[in-house]
C-alpha cells in the first residue's frame, strides 16, 4: 500500500516539475477533437495553458447539411495534426482550430427602411447581396374598401420580420418577401321570396353571409340587397330572431358577380330554404348560352313567341312538335305544353348550355288536326259504312227486327248539381290526395256539369297583362299549406262577372290566398299533362 502511494506520488511531482519547465500534456488525441464545437476545445485548450490559439474558419456547409456550424475539422499543435492523447508540448506552441461553418452575409437593408420599396427590387437587392435562398410571393389579402395602399410589402429572414442592416446571417438563409394586393370583391345580388304563414309561426329572420349580417327580414316580406364580397364558398344562413336554433341555410360559391333567388318557409323548429335560380355574370364561352327562366315561364305561351325568344338566345337546334290534344277547345291552339333543354325540363334562370343542344317545343293543337286521328276518323268511318251495309243485307236476308234498348244515362239517374252527399264520384275525387287517373274519369264523365263543394283558394294571379282579370287555383276542403284534397282547379281569365260580387271581398284580404270559399262551377276538361283540372266559375263566396 506505501508502494502504491510512492508511485502516485512521484507521478504527480513529475508533473507539476514538467509543468514548471513549461511543457503541457495532453488530455485527448487529436482525433477526439474532431467533430466537437471550435468554442468549446479552444476553451478546454486554454484552460490547459496554451496561449497562442488561432481559429480558422471552412466556409463550406449550408444551413440544411449534416453538419453543425462550428464543427472541429482538425486540431493542430506545432504543425502536428496528429497526436496522441499523451503527447507533451510547449505552452507557447502554435495551436490552429480549424472548423467548419456557414458563409454568412451582411444584410443589405432593415426591415424599418423596406416600406415603399417594390418587392422586385428587393429581391433583386438581396441577391447582388448573394442571398440565394430568396422567395417572392403575391398575396390578395387586402380589403379595396378599407385599405388605403394599393400594396403592403414585408421581409422575413429566417423567420424574423425584425432585422439591422448589416447583421450577418447564412447566406442560404430563408428570405421571404411577400407583396400583399388587393382582392378582387363580387357584387352577391340576393332576391327573397319570403312565403308568410297565416296564423302560426309568424317570425321575422336574420339573413347573414358567411359572417356578414345582411339583412333582417320581415315576416312574408320579399327583400331583394346585395354585397360585395372576396372570392370564397360561402354559407347563407336564414335564422329566426327570436330563437338562433331555428335557422335554414344554403351555400353559394362566389367566384364572380352573381344574382340569386331563394324562396323560403318558416317552420317552429326549421326554416326550409328552396334554391330558384343562381345567376352567373361570368363571361360565357363562344359556344354557349345562358336561359334565363324555368319551363314555367313558357308553358301556355305562343309557340312562335317562344321559338324566337329561345333563338335570340343564341339556340341553333330548335326542334317544335305539335300535340293533338285539344278536345273541348279551352286550351288556346298553338299554346306551348313543354319546353326541353338537352333532354331536361328542370333547367332554371342562369344555367348554361352549348348553342348547339337539341331543344324541343312541344304545343297543342286541336285534336281533329292530327294526321293520325284524320285517318283514323277516315278508317272508323269506312268500317262503320261497310258495318252498315252488312247489317242492311243481314236485315234483308233475315227479314227481323232488331230491337234498340234505351241505354239508363248519367244524366237519368243523378240530380241536376253534383255535390259530395248526392254524387260518389265526386265524393271519391275527395277522398284523398289528388289522382290524375280519377280526375280525368270525372271530367269524362261529367263534363258540362255543375258540381258544388267547399274549398280554398290556393292562387290568384292577373292573366297575362291584364289588369282586371284573373287567373285562380282553388282546391277542396279547407285551405292546408301542407297538403292537398283532390285536384287542382283552376279558373282561367276570369273577373268579378264571372266569379261574382264576393270576389272583390276576397281580393281586399291583406292575404286572399288561403281564403275558404264555397264554389259552384261547371265541369270543363281535365290536363293530364299539367295536372290542372278545368273549371267555369258559377259563384265563389267566403265562407
Amino acid at each position: 500500500m506505501k508502494y502504491k502511494l510512492s508511485v502516485v506520488a512521484m507521478t504527480l511531482l513529475l508533473m507539476v516539475l514538467l509543468t514548471a519547465c513549461g511543457n503541457i500534456k495532453m488530455k485527448k488525441s487529436s482525433d477526439e477533437y474532431s467533430g466537437s464545437n471550435y468554442e468549446s476545445v479552444s476553451e478546454e485548450l486554454k484552460q490547459m495553458g496554451f496561449s497562442n490559439i488561432t481559429l480558422e474558419e471552412i466556409e463550406d456547409l449550408t444551413s440544411s447539411g449534416p453538419m453543425k456550424d462550428g464543427d472541429v475539422e482538425s486540431v493542430s499543435i506545432n504543425g502536428e495534426t496528429s497526436f496522441a492523447s499523451n503527447a507533451s508540448f510547449s505552452k507557447e506552441s502554435e495551436v490552429v482550430i480549424t472548423y467548419h461553418t456557414i458563409k454568412k452575409l451582411a444584410l443589405p437593408i432593415g426591415s424599418d427602411s423596406i416600406s415603399g420599396v417594390d418587392y422586385t427590387e428587393l429581391a433583386d437587392v438581396f441577391t447582388k447581396a448573394g442571398f440565394e435562398n430568396i422567395q417572392t410571393n403575391e398575396i390578395y389579402d387586402l380589403d379595396p374598401d378599407t385599405q388605403e395602399k394599393d400594396h403592403i410589402v414585408d421581409v422575413i429572414v429566417n423567420n424574423n420580420d425584425i432585422f439591422n442592416k448589416d447583421d450577418k446571417v447564412p447566406y442560404d438563409a430563408e428570405i421571404i418577401i411577400n407583396c400583399h394586393l388587393f382582392y378582387e370583391k363580387y357584387t352577391l345580388t340576393l332576391n327573397i321570396d319570403f312565403i308568410p304563414n297565416i296564423i302560426f309561426d309568424r317570425y321575422d329572420v336574420n339573413l347573414t353571409v358567411g359572417d356578414n349580417k345582411v339583412a333582417t327580414i320581415e315576416h312574408g316580406e320579399d327583400w331583394q340587397g346585395e354585397i360585395s364580397l372576396k372570392s370564397n364558398k360561402y354559407k347563407l344562413s336564414f335564422t329566426n330572431v327570436e330563437d338562433s336554433s331555428v335557422k335554414g341555410t344554403a351555400e353559394i360559391d362566389l367566384d364572380c358577380d352573381i344574382e340569386a333567388e331563394y324562396k323560403i318557409y318558416c317552420h317552429s323548429e326549421e326554416i326550409d330554404v328552396e334554391e330558384q335560380y343562381v345567376d352567373r355574370k361570368a363571361n360565357l364561352g363562344e359556344n354557349q348560352t345562358k336561359v334565363t327562366c324555368t319551363e314555367n315561364n313558357y308553358l301556355y305561351k305562343d309557340h312562335q313567341e317562344v321559338y324566337d325568344e329561345l333563338k335570340s338566345l343564341g339556340f341553333t337546334n330548335i326542334v317544335e312538335k305539335p300535340v293533338y290534344d285539344i278536345v273541348w277547345g279551352v286550351t288556346e291552339e298553338g299554346s306551348v305544353a313543354g319546353v326541353s333543354i338537352n333532354g331536361s325540363t328542370e333547367y332554371r334562370r342562369g344555367d348554361v348550355f352549348d348553342k348547339n343542344v337539341e331543344v324541343i317545343i312541344t304545343y297543342h293543337m286541336n285534336e281533329e288536326d292530327d294526321p293520325a286521328y284524320i285517318e283514323q276518323q277516315k278508317k272508323e268511318a269506312e268500317e262503320a259504312a261497310q258495318a252498315e251495309e252488312d247489317e242492311e243485307e243481314q236485315e234483308e236476308t233475315n227479314n227481323s227486327e232488331t230491337e234498340v234498348e234505351e241505354e239508363e244515362t248519367v244524366e237519368d239517374t243523378l240530380p241536376e248539381i253534383l255535390t259530395v252527399d248526392n254524387c260518389e264520384d265526386l265524393a271519391d275525387l275527395f277522398s284523398g290526395p289528388e289522382d290524375y287517373d280519377k280526375a280525368a274519369n270525372f271530367a269524362g264523365k261529367y263534363r258540362n256539369r255543375t258540381i258544388e263543394f267547399n274549398g280554398s283558394v290556393y292562387l290568384i294571379e292577373h292573366h297575362g297583362s291584364a289588369k282586371t282579370r284573373y287567373d285562380i287555383m282553388v282546391c277542396a276542403g279547407d285551405f292546408d299549406e301542407n297538403s292537398q284534397i283532390g285536384p287542382t282547379f283552376k279558373f282561367e281569365d276570369v273577373n268579378a262577372n264571372d266569379v261574382g260580387e264576393n270576389f272583390y271581398v276576397i281580393l281586399d284580404h291583406k292575404y286572399p290566398v288561403g281564403t275558404n270559399v264555397y264554389i259552384k262551377a261547371v265541369v270543363e276538361e281535365f290536363n293530364s299533362e299539367t295536372g290542372i283540372f278545368f273549371l267555369d266559375p258559377v259563384s265563389m263566396t267566403e265562407r
